[in-house]
């Protein structure tokens, strides 16, 4: 009997003929994976833009937050009663220096307050932040229209503008009520929570 000898090529391409059926659809499937790439991909950078618009208002937020906070505090240091014994012309003269010295302040209070309203769009804490910067004009115009020669009764609301203290201060509450609302509107843009806008 004779056997017929088999190489090991043969064998294997005789065994996996079938295979010959796929070699046509590679190609669809290489299309097919294509454009699920694309997909993928194009769904990616979505999620990588909303992230990164997500994460550029938190930092608007914080930034918006710390201005207001270093407002007040300018605010504060304003009206807050001069260290030393000094004449009434010097006390007055020390408040106008501290409005000068505080510009920075409210000038970087301003700059993220066109910053949140672009990216954020918060009317509560853009308010609020107007009520904090409208303090410091009224307390510039109270500064402007008084002096040591005045008397305080005659300037009681313009007195009580310029001084944090007393029953008639209802500016200290005014700016203590809008940082109240710029960190309850912010706090959760920050924390990257479901945006309050």
């Amino acid at each position: 009997m004779e056997h017929e000898t088999i190489t090991a090529c043969e064998n294997i391409c005789r065994d996996f003929s079938w295979l010959g059926f796929f070699n046509n659809w590679s190609h669809a499937f290489a299309d097919i994976a294509v454009v699920i790439g694309v997909i993928v991909a194009v769904y990616q950078l979505r999620q990588w833009r909303v992230e990164h618009i997500a994460k550029r208002r938190a930092e608007v937020a914080q930034e918006a937050l710390v201005a207001a906070y270093n407002a007040i505090r300018a605010l504060q240091s304003i009206r807050a009663q001069p260290q030393e014994q000094a004449r009434n012309a010097e006390i007055w003269e020390e408040k106008r220096r501290r409005i000068v010295h505080h510009n920075e302040e409210f000038n970087r209070l301003q700059y993220v307050q066109v910053l949140l309203d672009a990216l954020i769009g918060n009317s509560k804490a853009s308010e609020a932040i107007s009520v904090i910067l409208g303090a410091r004009q009224k307390i510039d115009y109270a500064l402007s229209i008084m002096g040591p020669e005045m008397k305080r009764a005659e300037h009681l609301a313009e007195y009580n503008m310029v001084w944090a203290a007393g029953s008639g201060d209802t500016l200290s509450g005014e700016i203590s009520g809008a940082f109240e609302t710029v960190k309850n509107e912010l706090f959760p843009v920050i924390r990257m929570e479901k945006d309050k806008t």
